[in-house]
């Protein structure tokens, strides 16, 4: 996750078994909602950059 000033702030990793780039993109923002919420952000913006989402 990117603070702000565009510097990274907190990360974490998983692995999973998907079969294409768009479950892995929306099990990754699930994960960083997950992430934000236990840390009690009460805001997060969204970006992704797969090609096929």
């Amino acid at each position: 996750m990117v603070g702000s000033r565009g510097r990274m702030v907190e990360s974490t990793e998983m692995r999973v078994k998907a079969a294409n780039a768009q479950v892995v993109e929306a099990l990754a923002v699930l994960k960083g909602c997950e992430l934000a919420r236990d840390k009690g952000w009460p805001r997060v913006i969204v970006e992704m950059d797969s090609a096929e989402t």
